[in-house]
């Protein structure tokens, strides 16, 4: 098999999928599916998209054409809702082009060549690296089973009173809300990370940001170093991040930004006493003092003072839904409203939906769906 596309989706139903599948005569061996007929295998895409799924999306919206510009827009809000990728290698494109079309019936699936070109049903060019679109319509409406399973499973009293705080705080401030956007967990349903995971990653957190900022790894191995931090419980990326002599830009500018998600860990276990408005970045010095005066990682354990799981939800189910009023604002080539920072409202809501365990995902493929 020489070829390789993607399919993305807001779907993560695995019966959806297997229903999508049946007529394909697939079968399983080990976590990969095997459609000999088409001479194709279809594996988990997870990895690629989400780590490339923020990236996309700006680069996108960079493309914006006037001509397309309502085609291109539902096509952004299309793949701002994507929170699952499938890996397709194959021989020809077609004797897949059934595939691929029930992928977009039954998934409301996204379909991407590494080209950097999208497609719909039947190879119809949605949008590629120079803008170009072969579509003279293009619609999205997120089915109700893909929406958010959480929209059946966890309304109740307790996260319909804090959509409804969220909401009006949002208004209050003149920023848009979508009151179709699903509840988040209750206390309930919600699992707060161990205090020494979550120790754990605020220290290689800080570990990674300062070698972004700094450009070299002597302090980040000095403070990993300091509390003891075994190379294993610091997420693949980063230990590759912190090891690579020579990173990208764009590593480094990633790691800087990993300030914000460490000030929300830091806010979690009681070193910060607020989280200010995400218009400004964070300062620093403010986040990082504890962390430099702690002798140990036994020390900062000691004096953390983990904050009750209503007042997580609390911030949760606000940046969900400031994040999604940023999306919104992107995709309709506005500017992101009450002069709210894009990038921390992001940082905040992957290193929030981390810390509740949200979709049971390791620290480099959180998911933050809008």
């Amino acid at each position: 098999m020489h070829n390789t596309l993607y399919i993305f989706t807001p779907n993560t139903d695995i019966n959806k999928l297997h229903e999508t599948l049946q007529d394909f005569q697939s079968t399983t061996e080990a976590e990969n599916i095997k459609l000999p007929l088409l001479q194709t295998e279809i594996s988990d895409g997870d990895a690629y998209f989400l780590k490339q799924r923020e990236g996309m999306l700006n680069f996108y919206s960079s493309l914006l054409n006037p001509n397309y510009m309502e085609i291109h827009s539902n096509f952004l809000m299309h793949l701002a809702s994507c929170t699952k990728g499938y890996k397709i290698n194959f021989e020809s494109e077609e004797s897949i082009t059934t595939l691929v079309n029930a992928f977009v019936d039954n998934m409301e699936g996204l379909i991407f060549s590494p080209s950097m070109a999208f497609y719909t049903k039947d190879w119809k060019l949605i949008i590629d690296s120079s803008g170009s679109c072969e579509l003279e319509s293009y619609n999205f409406t997120l089915s109700a089973a893909a929406f958010d399973e959480e929209a059946n499973t966890n309304a109740n009293p307790e996260s319909e009173n804090r959509k409804k705080q969220s909401i009006s705080k949002l208004q209050s401030l003149n920023i848009p809300v979508l009151d179709s956007l699903p509840t988040i967990p209750s206390t309930d349903q919600a699992h707060y990370r161990s205090e020494h995971e979550l120790a754990t990653r605020i220290i290689s957190l800080a570990a990674v940001a300062v070698k972004g900022e700094l450009k070299t790894s002597d302090i980040s191995y000095s403070v990993l170093e300091k509390y003891a931090i075994h190379p294993d419980d610091v997420s693949p990326w980063e230990l590759n991040f912190l090891n690579n002599p020579t990173p990208e830009e764009q590593d480094f500018v990633n790691a800087i930004w990993r300030y914000e998600a460490l000030n929300v860990l830091m806010w979690a276990t009681g070193y910060v006493d607020d989280l200010h408005f995400p218009s400004d970045i964070v300062e620093v010095t403010s986040i990082t003092e504890n962390i430099r005066e702690c002798k140990d990682f036994e020390h900062f354990l000691m004096f953390a003072n983990m904050r009750d799981m209503s007042e997580i939800l609390d911030e949760l189910d606000l940046t969900y839904r400031l994040h999604w009023a940023c999306v919104d604002a992107r995709v309709n080539n506005q500017p992101a409203p009450a002069n709210v920072n894009p990038s921390v409202v992001y940082e905040r809501h992957y290193a929030l939906n981390w810390l509740i365990n949200r979709y049971n995902e390791n620290w480099d493929n959180v998911s933050v769906p809008t």
